[in-house]
């Protein structure tokens, strides 16, 4: 037995829905780019050092400072300025959250040593907002982050394409986030 409907809809009322799905739809969708969020003005802050301000009688033949966030080194040999002088050959060296300065010879006896940090560290959360240009570089393993580490790469990557470099996927969709995680600990 078939029931006749009858004309339950109009032409209009298929406009007034067509319109207003449409304006769902697009009313869901960003018309801009995120921004980011709030933008970090807050300069890094060190937490922890080897020698504390004040020492007298220092041996060690390496000082290093641990920030609450990353930061990135530029130009240490031009801007760290030290008075007296540091030893020739000094390096300079940042490890994650961490700011190294190690000298090959011992310092002057009887002298303070006054450090200038300059422009030194920058907030790398802020680099990008400077106009900065910065190092990023995929690593899937504790032996390659530890080099790029040591290269001064402030940025490490673990992202999908371990899919297809690690576990020999033809795309990066088939690895899921539970597949990364061993390769995230590792880096």
């Amino acid at each position: 037995m078939r029931q006749n409907l009858g004309n339950w809809y109009s032409v209009p009322s298929l406009g007034v829905t067509f319109i207003t799905l449409t304006q769902i739809i697009w009313g869901c969708a960003l018309p801009a780019a995120p921004d980011g969020g709030p933008r970090d003005k807050e300069p890094p802050v060190i937490l922890e050092t080897s020698i504390p301000q004040c020492s007298v009688n220092v041996r060690e033949a390496e000082v290093w400072w641990r920030f609450d966030e990353f930061v990135v080194l530029s130009s240490p040999q031009q801007n760290f300025i030290s008075s007296p002088p540091l030893p020739v050959g000094t390096t300079y060296e940042l490890r994650g959250k961490s700011f190294k300065v190690a000298w090959p010879e011992p310092l002057l006896e009887n002298s303070t040593y006054v450090f200038q940090w300059g422009n030194t560290i920058r907030d790398l959360h802020e680099a990008t907002a400077r106009g900065e240009k910065w190092a990023m570089i995929t690593a899937y393993d504790a032996l390659t982050a530890r080099i790029f580490d040591e290269a001064g790469i402030p940025t490490l990557l673990v992202g999908d394409s371990a899919a297809q470099v690690v576990y020999g996927y033809d795309s990066t969709l088939p690895v899921t986030v539970d597949d990364l995680v061993p390769l995230v600990a590792g880096v």
